[in-house]
């Protein structure tokens, strides 16, 4: 997932009067399927004029969380942890809240945040204030920084500046955070709700977790970390459990062997190498490829109904610098169908459904052709359902 974002002028995604143009381009050079125009003709923005981005409802759908800025960036340099009651029928809507201060206290983008199980508690990733940043970074068609150190804090969610709890301190990049649900009788592991999320503590990018919370989601729990993959050549993050909380999905890219400055994660972060979707079983082990071929899969989040999985696509044969949604449909298990949900010419990344499978959010991008400050994230939602 994106981190710790500073955004730089990219012309070459302006949604302007090229739109015609680009929604006509598509692999099978015939233009995009009906579905997806039908998808896309029905997107509806959320928070208008807030600076939001990557947002994730909360368990009861009543509830967004997401990392923006409230203000003008000249006084809230960096983004905060904001929640906001889901009412986009209201008008005037109700205004969101913020939840953490690191935009004011100039400290480092609060981000990756996300619900507990039954919404008592967030978690979310935080750089720290001496922490040093990435070189320059091309994701999407604008490019970006992102924190080379990050650690992981838990708080409750109706008192966050009075609970929050350190939980990551290893001097890493910690980051790309998620719960589980309840997980009972694995062999692997006690019962209790762990947080997932992506670590560079072993040298690569690699996927841990640990128990945080017992089964009731009432009471902390400081679990020994456990480290999921262990892939030096395969870089991990973005995971998330599929509903069973037996299976999580991620997002990996394999670095290029013949180019060692390819294995720096500082440097070049393998712009234009494709990286594809897994789900691993947790309790076996067993790991299975979900995508293949020349695209930047990534973002994976699953529907509750676990037969789909809604995901950010970048195809290379298409277009270097443009991420559309798409779903990934699995109830055939031996032949998986994606199908397009946006055709907007930029980006959309940060998928996700909401608890009851018929709402997709998501976050697009709309750069400004002449101050990148004025740059600006907007959530936006499209109805969803299921094909048959």
């Amino acid at each position: 997932m994106l981190k710790s974002i500073f955004i730089a002028l990219t012309a070459l995604v302006i949604c302007r009067m090229i739109w015609p143009i680009s929604s006509a381009l598509q692999a099978n050079g015939i233009g995009f399927p009906l579905s997806a125009l039908k998808y896309e003709s029905q997107a509806i923005p959320l928070l208008e004029g807030h600076y939001a981005m990557e947002a994730y409802f909360s368990h009861d759908g009543s509830k967004i969380i997401y990392q923006g800025r409230e203000g003008d960036r000249s006084l809230y340099p960096y983004l905060d942890v904001l929640v906001w009651d889901y009412q986009p029928w209201k008008n005037p809507i109700n205004p969101p809240t913020r939840l953490t201060d690191n935009s004011k206290a100039g400290k480092s983008n609060a981000e990756c945040t996300f619900f507990s199980p039954n919404d008592r508690y967030i978690v979310f990733a935080a750089g720290r204030a001496d922490a040093k940043q990435s070189d320059q970074v091309d994701f999407g068609g604008y490019p970006y920084y992102y924190d080379l150190t990050k650690e992981i804090y838990i708080a409750k969610s109706d008192n966050v500046t009075g609970t929050m709890e350190q939980v990551t301190k290893n001097q890493a990049y910690e980051a790309e955070t998620s719960f589980s649900p309840p997980i009972l009788k694995n062999p692997r592991l006690p019962d209790g709700i762990y947080l997932l999320y992506t670590s560079s503590r072993s040298g690569s990018l690699d996927l841990w977790m640990q128990q945080i919370l017992d089964v009731s989601g009432e009471r902390r729990v400081d679990g020994p970390p456990m480290q999921l993959t262990n892939t030096p050549l395969h870089q991990e993050g973005g995971a998330f459990f599929m509903p069973d909380g037996k299976r999580i999905i991620y997002r990996a890219w394999e670095f290029d062997t013949a180019n060692p400055q390819k294995q720096e994660m500082e440097k070049d972060r393998t712009n234009y190498r494709p990286m594809q979707i897994h789900i691993l079983n947790i309790e076996t082990m067993e790991d299975r490829w979900l995508t293949s071929g020349n695209a930047r899969n990534w973002a994976p989040f699953p529907h509750p109904s676990e037969e789909m999985i809604v995901f950010s696509k970048r195809d290379f044969s298409v277009s270097p610098n443009n991420f559309d949604i798409y779903v990934l449909d699995m109830r055939d298990k031996e032949n998986l169908h994606q199908f397009q949900i946006t055709t907007f010419p930029g980006f959309d990344g940060y998928p996700v459904f909401n608890p009851s499978g018929n709402l997709i959010m998501f976050t697009r991008y709309f750069p400004h052709p002449r101050d990148p400050s004025k740059s600006l994230f907007r959530l936006y939602t499209i109805p969803f359902e299921v094909p048959q």
